[in-house]
């Protein structure tokens, strides 16, 4: 049932330009809620409500195309959101964003009343997670609460001789 899929579990795509059809910021960000059955004025409202709620009402009308990337994975952001989905599936969110786009996105993930699964190489992402599964080419290496897997993780890297990658984490 596509409609109780899209409920369940939505998921934002490391680059935005993979995910984003319209022109516009509100078609983008309606077309979902449009999707899970509802009428497209409705639809729009509830775009309209993401929109302050991430404190930019004023893109609602703008092209995308005139946004900065770390804006358009904003904007995916925010469709996705508008959606409730249950679930909410991230690839590599933060690549490519500017410090303050970052932090807002981080500022809205901290809130999200689903659950996250959050695809990263960055160990610095996964500080706030409270259940890490790290994998290494397709086979779980290992996987528990952040405490104990992530320090073995950052040691692994440190091993393979990637300090520079982690060497914030480490001190």
């Amino acid at each position: 049932d596509r409609r109780t899929a899209l409920r369940e579990v939505g998921i934002l795509f490391q680059n935005p330009d993979h995910q984003i059809i319209f022109p516009t910021v509100i078609e983008e960000m309606s077309f979902g809620v449009e999707q899970q059955g509802c009428a497209k004025e409705e639809a729009k409202k509830i775009a309209e409500s993401v929109l302050a709620r991430f404190r930019v009402p004023h893109w609602r009308d703008i092209y995308i195309d005139m946004l900065s990337q770390g804006q358009k994975h904003l904007v995916c952001l925010m469709a996705i959101v508008a959606m409730k989905p249950r679930l909410l599936i991230l690839d590599e969110p933060y690549v490519g964003l500017d410090i303050p786009t970052r932090r807002q996105m981080r500022r809205y993930l901290r809130h999200y009343e689903g659950a996250l699964l959050l695809v990263t190489h960055q160990p610095e992402d996964l500080a706030e997670f409270q259940q890490l599964v790290w994998l290494e080419r397709g086979s779980v290496v290992d996987k528990g609460p952040n405490e104990s897997v992530l320090p073995r993780y950052v040691a692994e890297m440190a091993r393979l001789g990637m300090q520079d990658d982690i060497a914030d984490l480490a001190e």
